[in-house]
């Protein structure tokens, strides 16, 4: 992905740039990055803020953990709202 292709996806996302650069996610909202290289693919799920710094972006999930991809190897990102019931295990109890 381009500089230019991430910030048209961005654009389009529930996020909101801060003048610090950090993209974040709006509230009750996470982001995905899907990325791969030489055909090995990673999914970063629950992202909550992102930035673009020349050819890499950094990503903090909500955990806490930072990620640190090369632009090039994003091929998609979006946007997810967190379930509203946690499912439970097994067949339908109700």
């Amino acid at each position: 992905m381009t500089n230019e292709q991430l910030n048209t996806v961005l654009s389009m996302l529930p996020v909101v740039k801060g003048d610090d650069g950090w993209f974040k996610a709006e509230r009750d909202q996470f982001l995905s990055l899907y990325a791969a290289h030489d055909g090995v693919p990673l999914t970063i799920s629950k992202v909550e803020t992102v930035k673009v710094e020349g050819h890499l972006i950094r990503a903090n999930s909500h955990r806490g953990e930072q990620y640190v991809l090369v632009l090039e190897d994003l091929f998609a990102l979006g946007s997810e709202a967190p379930s509203a019931a946690a499912r439970k295990a097994g067949f339908g109890h109700e």
